[in-house]
């Protein structure tokens, strides 16, 4: 279990909702995110944002596939596709993906990242 306190102005300034509806604690399990979200990270995660018209270009998602976690940017292509990116550089072990729409609402879009908790 774990416990992040936050104060309804954090939640505020980063717009976010006052109640706290919607919103998850989780742990990036993974180096894919590089620098920006580095491993063990707390994310702060909006499961509201889920939906493939509504996501924004060039955010954080958590997607789960084939029963895995993963964080990813998402980046919306002028043909409808997306491409799934991480911002580690190590192309071999975290390759780029363009999905369609099709596969893209097999991934089971969880949210969009908000804050990420970074470790020193």
């Amino acid at each position: 279990s774990v416990t992040q306190l936050v104060s309804v102005d954090f939640l505020r300034q980063n717009d976010l909702p006052t109640d706290g509806s919607g919103l998850v604690l989780m742990h990036a399990c993974s180096d894919s995110m590089g620098y920006t979200i580095p491993h063990g990270s707390l994310l702060l995660v909006d499961t509201k944002e889920r939906e493939f018209d509504d996501f924004i270009s060039d955010k954080v998602y958590v997607f789960r596939a084939d029963n895995e976690m993963m964080c990813k940017r998402a980046i919306r292509n002028l043909d409808g596709t997306v491409l799934l990116t991480s911002d580690n550089r190590g192309r071999t072990t975290y390759p780029d993906q363009t999905v369609d729409r099709d596969t893209f609402s097999q991934l089971d879009m969880w949210g969009r990242v908000r804050y990420a908790f970074t470790p020193f």
